[in-house]
């Protein structure tokens, strides 16, 4: 049986740019922190609105290329 795979390629390569960036924040905290939890209440809020944001900016761009409401290449706009 084929499953056709609609926006898989979008979907795919949006993931790997948020995980990327998920990663660097942790990186980030690691070397300025000396940990990926703990510091300031600041910094502990900001990590955790930008992950959350790339959650919601992940699941959002997915949706709507999945759709057609976004286009990535120009041959497989609707």
């Amino acid at each position: 049986m084929m499953v056709p795979s609609v926006g898989l390629d979008v979907t795919v390569a949006l993931f790997v740019i948020v995980s990327l960036v998920g990663i660097s924040i942790l990186l980030i905290r690691r070397f300025v922190f000396k940990g990926e939890l703990g510091g300031g209440i600041l910094s502990r809020w900001m990590s955790c609105i930008a992950f959350v944001s790339l959650w919601f900016i992940y699941v959002i761009v997915s949706a709507l290329a999945l759709y057609g409401k976004i286009c990535f290449s120009s041959s497989k706009c609707t």
